[in-house]
């Protein structure tokens, strides 16, 4: 068996890749002092680690560690080919992280330095793009658009909605890679469906539909020849989007 240290956000912390095993890793380093019969913790340090580990060898053979400014911890990653994507963050501020992995024995890693909030979940969106959902503050869901630009991971557009919650289930999520659509329900001052559309410097509301419960987790949403289908625990919904949307 191997360990690395530090503890994994969930299971997109993880990929195997070419035969090598990536892994992002929460660390939690404490530095202790030695007393007669007891150690007093002088400090602790959050922060967060990329290990790459060869399979057949089972060994790290390269890794990252303590990236991130202290006192981040990991709460989202993205793994794409070559590419991995971490976002790391304390209370609301969120650096997001590029690591090119094309060549291990020099690793490149860029950044988009601290902005306000932090994404929950990462997703490759296509065309060099990189979606983010999560939240600016406790109260104000947002959903970001990246771009590795100059050498740097960059911010395009920022879309938030004021005094609500989302769902952090992957599953719950419509993601367009082509259309450049996503789609998310909402709660907060009722419930709803909105379906965004990103025209390559801001997102727009397509549409925003009233769902009747609370469980945000279970909407599931599909796009066919300008009809929305969207399934909503024992509720089918069937909707007509425009032509030009």
């Amino acid at each position: 068996p191997i360990t690395v240290s530090g503890s994994l956000k969930n299971q997109y912390s993880m990929d195997e890749y070419q035969g090598k095993l990536r892994v992002v890793t929460t660390t939690n380093l404490s530095c202790y002092k030695n007393q007669n019969y007891y150690r007093e913790r002088l400090s602790q340090r959050i922060n967060a680690s990329l290990f790459i580990i060869d399979i057949d060898k089972m060994k790290v053979i390269k890794s990252v560690e303590n990236f991130a400014p202290d006192g981040e911890e990991v709460q989202s990653v993205r793994f794409d080919k070559n590419m991995a994507y971490v976002c790391t963050s304390v209370v609301f501020t969120d650096p997001v992280f590029a690591f090119d992995l094309s060549d291990l024995e020099n690793i490149k890693v860029s950044d988009t330095g601290t902005i306000e909030g932090y994404s929950s979940s990462l997703v490759n969106f296509g065309g060099g793009y990189l979606l983010g959902i999560g939240y600016t503050n406790s109260s104000t869901p947002k959903i970001e658009i990246y771009i590795e630009a100059n050498g740097n991971v960059e911010s395009v557009c920022r879309y938030e909605i004021k005094n609500a919650y989302i769902s952090e289930d992957y599953k719950s999520y419509y993601i367009d890679r082509q259309n450049k659509m996503i789609g998310l329900a909402v709660g907060g001052n009722g419930y709803s469906y909105i379906l965004l559309v990103f025209d390559g410097s801001s997102l727009n509301e397509i549409f925003t539909f009233k769902l009747s419960g609370r469980n945000l987790s279970i909407a599931r949403m599909v796009l066919e020849d300008n009809y929305v289908y969207l399934l909503y625990g024992k509720e089918f919904y069937v909707m007509a989007i425009a032509d030009d949307a």
